[in-house]
């Protein structure tokens, strides 16, 4: 048993381990044993001997095991409507490998495209206009509208079901539809992603681009180069996530409001601001108490305004490491940064790292802090 387990792992990773060795012979003639070798690789059933291959009780019991099996079948069995049936509500996709007589069969193409959406893609031109299969189709695999005849790729219903469960099912649907304002409410809504298949129209209506903004502040990204200078809509993406700001217009990262709704979620943000904005302390003091070390994006001027770094520092320890040098010399700004971390005092200048003793100004973020003598917090 260990060595039967053993050999059907080595199936299970490549099936030719079966034309190995005269014992084989006696294996692949084992009925319980090429179920289990069929059960773990569909492509086993190929190395099963001809009396095996040939025996229908023994190819309905692999389709049950494994569906992917029928594709290895004698095309007899895949005419034969209850190993097909058996097959494809194991595994859909394989009504593809029917009989084209079965490929029409209402009962076991309803089977296939529950259990894989996409088996309408061979299904019979008459059931692919079946209300029913394609409804039952698109909810298992909003990609089925595309296999649907083209009737249904203008009929609305139809079209909301997908488009409400994937917005990139609006990519399927009839040009009228892409025009359809309710459909593309109901694609964007889903997913921004809708925007992109919508028509040009309502791509540049400002009523659902802004909706889609307010929902993700990245549908931005998807909206035409129009939309992206609009100021009202690239403000509310930005509200909604600082990250769409790299998407808007460049002029608009001079924009202090735009640009101030970036840096209150993330200081990071102003690494996209105009150079103008980098210059302006009021704008930059909010960014740092963000994220300190947004001070690397700041400019020169304001790396070297004392009250900026030490805000910097104050929340991010690292942030002095991009200080310009005369503040990473000055004795509060680098004890105000060991204190956040311990671990920066490497990027204090020289003159401050002579020297060492333990003190407790980390407060417990680093057991073990080199301060000079006499740079200890007071107290």
């Amino acid at each position: 048993m260990f060595y039967h387990d053993n050999l059907l792992a080595d199936i299970q990773r490549n099936v030719n381990v079966l034309q190995d060795g005269e014992t084989n012979h006696e294996r692949i003639s084992d009925r319980k044993f090429m179920l289990a070798a069929v059960s773990r690789n569909s492509d086993a059933f190929i190395h099963a001997h001809d009396n095996l291959k040939h025996d229908r009780d023994f190819v309905l019991a692999a389709m049950c095991r494994n569906g992917y099996a029928l594709r290895n079948v004698t095309e007899p069995f895949k005419s034969d409507r209850d190993i097909v049936l058996v097959a494809v509500k194991q595994r859909g996709e394989m009504l593809r490998y029917a009989a084209p007589y079965l490929q029409a069969d209402r009962e076991i193409v309803l089977q296939a495209v529950s259990e894989h959406g996409r088996a309408l893609h061979s299904a019979s031109d008459e059931l692919k206009a079946d209300r029913e299969i394609v409804l039952t189709a698109i909810h298992q695999n909003t990609h089925a509208l595309l296999d649907a005849s083209d009737d249904f790729k203008s009929d609305r219903d139809i079209v909301l079901a997908a488009v409400s469960r994937n917005a990139d099912a609006l990519s399927f649907a009839a040009d009228t539809m892409k025009d359809d304002r309710d459909i593309v409410f109901t694609a964007m809504r889903q997913h921004y992603n809708g925007m992109r298949h919508a028509s040009e129209e309502l791509r540049h209506d400002r009523e659902i681009c802004l909706e889609a903004v307010h929902k993700d502040g990245l549908a931005l990204s998807v909206l035409p180069v129009e939309i992206k200078s609009d100021r009202e809509i690239v403000l509310a993406a930005v509200r909604q996530t600082w990250r769409a700001l790299q998407y808007g217009d460049i002029a608009l990262k001079s924009d202090r409001e735009i640009m101030l709704a970036a840096v209150r979620q993330n200081g990071y943000a102003m690494s996209y601001a105009a150079p103008g904005l980098k210059t302006d302390r009021d704008f930059v003091l909010v960014a740092v108490r963000e994220n300190g070390y947004a001070l690397g994006s700041a400019s020169t001027e304001m790396r070297s305004d004392r009250e900026v770094v030490l805000e910097a520092v104050r929340q991010n320890g690292h942030a002095l490491g991009v200080a310009c040098l005369e503040l990473q010399a000055d004795r509060q700004i680098v004890l105000a940064a060991v204190s956040e971390n311990g671990l920066v005092l490497e990027c204090a200048a020289p003159k401050l790292k002579m020297g060492s003793r333990d003190c407790h100004c980390c407060s417990g973020k680093q057991r073990r802090c080199s301060l000079p003598l006499g740079m200890g917090v007071s107290g």
